[in-house]
């Protein structure tokens, strides 16, 4: 009897199937989060970090905004962030663990730019649009556990302890900011004990959409337990819900900040930049005596930030070198099994 024509494809069909299941993505939620390194703290069902508010200094922004109203081209600045990370989010129950103790820390470097501009400039009402530049000199996330917790009146700490992970912005992403009118509307520092009596700041506030998306470059499987052929590398971290506020009313304005190393906050002093520089003028890491005032003030703005990041679906570990993954092992055996119906069949054909 002659074999049936549509048993081949009913095979190949069954295998295509197994095929796609192995090329799947893993969940978020397939993580756990071991905060100290080890198992006397397990978070399951980990997708993110929500950090406290923390201090930006962007360095080089009030020149790059009067360049981009006057029609100059250099129009890049770098945003150098700090904060401390209290508590995880999950994908169960509360929603939230708190990691207080662990002292987790966030720091970044990102190259910016200036690429649009709208309205006068010291009026209110006008508007910078800005765009991360994945391309840029400074381009790190990073995240430190264990050490000392970042203090964030002194600018240090932040990358005290051990290097967990590490990320970088891989796609430009875009938002904008308005621009308050050039004048002082009062203490930069509004959060307790008012640190920097000789600083004023103008007044902004609102969200940012998320700067960009960005990969994960490493990180540590002490911290981050993954289900065995899973892995971080490569996997997006999203951030969201940016809160852009000065002056200083939810944390402590810092006087120093990781501003030394262009690509790892590894190993990197904090440098006294920003606010604990008012009256040094001019130069890309100070602010000024008028935090955002622009012009002769200072070369930076120096805002406290309130976001979150989450992770992505987590890519599955690439095979070694030499070895077939699981889909083309599948793959390859179908085409064997195929090729040997199909001698059969013509050997049964001749004779």
């Amino acid at each position: 009897m002659k074999p049936s024509r549509f048993v081949k494809p009913r095979v190949l069909l069954a295998v295509s199937a197994l095929a796609l299941g192995f090329g799947a993505r893993a969940q978020a939620a397939d993580i756990t989060f071991q905060p100290f390194g080890n198992s006397s703290t397990q978070i399951t069902n980990f997708v993110g970090f929500d950090p406290t508010a923390g201090n930006v200094l962007n360095a080089g922004a009030a020149t790059a905004i009067n360049n981009a109203f006057t029609g100059s081209p250099n129009t890049q600045f770098t945003a150098y962030g700090q904060a401390n990370v209290p508590t995880a989010f999950t994908a169960t129950g509360s929603g939230t663990a708190s990691i207080g103790s662990a002292n987790v820390k966030l720091v970044f470097g990102i190259t910016e730019n200036v690429n649009g501009v709208a309205g006068t400039i010291g009026q209110s009402g006008s508007t910078a649009s800005i765009n991360s530049v994945p391309t840029g000199p400074v381009n790190y996330i990073q995240v430190f556990a264990g050490g000392t917790p970042g203090n964030n009146l002194a600018g240090t700490g932040f990358n005290s302890g051990t290097l967990i992970l590490s990320a970088h912005v891989n796609q430009q992403g875009n938002f904008t900011v308005s621009i308050p009118a050039n004048t002082t509307t009062g203490n930069l520092d509004n959060f307790g004990t008012n640190n920097y009596p000789s600083n004023s700041s103008v007044t902004n506030s609102g969200d940012a959409a998320p700067i960009a998306n960005s990969v994960i470059d490493f990180y540590d499987p002490n911290y981050f337990v993954l289900a065995p052929g899973d892995t971080l590398i490569g996997a997006a971290l999203k951030f969201g819900n940016i809160g852009i506020a000065t002056p200083f009313n939810s944390v402590d304005p810092s006087a120093a900040f990781l501003i030394t190393s262009t690509l790892t906050a590894v190993g990197a002093t904090p440098v006294t930049s920003g606010a604990g520089l008012g009256a040094a003028t001019g130069t890309p890491y100070t602010i000024g005596p008028v935090n955002g005032g622009g012009g002769t003030n200072g070369g930076a703005v120096q805002d406290q930030q309130d976001a979150n990041f989450t992770f992505a679906a987590i890519p599955l570990a690439p095979p070694p070198p030499g070895v077939p993954e699981p889909a083309s092992l599948l793959l390859l055996g179908a085409g064997l099994g195929g090729l040997g119906l199909v001698r059969r069949f013509v050997r049964r054909k001749k004779a």
